[in-house]
């Protein structure tokens, strides 16, 4: 009885070998595909707020990363995400500009001026983005 279980659970040496190389080769993929996914969480983008242009021709929308929502801050210190900031044309939703944004609480900052004709021309906002439309 004994040798029968040992030929069905053990085999001979050289099948045992192979699928060792398996299980690394499985390890392996399963290392690539998990370090994939991270890297994929890492950069995720949450929507945070979208401000209109005044003649609606233009959007300027904020992000913020995924990795800093999942991060502890301090109390009051919710906003102080790091983030990026998407000019985009409405016209066609094309993303005209991309800016990186050190906390998302400084998008309250961002205003449009306006040529006489009410147009927007320039986004800006105090200190860290200053951006001429086409």
């Amino acid at each position: 009885m004994n040798h029968l279980l040992r030929k069905i659970f053990y085999q001979d040496g050289e099948s045992s070998r192979r699928n060792k190389k398996g299980c690394w080769g499985c390890l392996l993929l399963l290392l690539v595909v998990f370090s994939i996914a991270v890297y994929g969480l890492y950069r995720l983008e949450i929507h945070y707020q979208t401000i209109p242009s005044p003649d609606g021709k233009y959007r300027v929308e904020v992000y913020y990363y995924f990795r800093e929502a999942i991060m502890p801050m301090m109390p009051g210190g919710g906003s102080d995400k790091v983030g990026c900031i998407y000019i985009i044309r409405n016209e066609d939703n094309r993303k005209i500009h991309r800016a990186e944004l050190p906390m998302v609480s400084l998008s309250r900052e961002v205003s449009f001026k306006q040529d006489s004709k009410g147009n927007t021309k320039t986004i800006y906002a105090p200190v860290w983005l200053c951006f001429e439309l086409p």
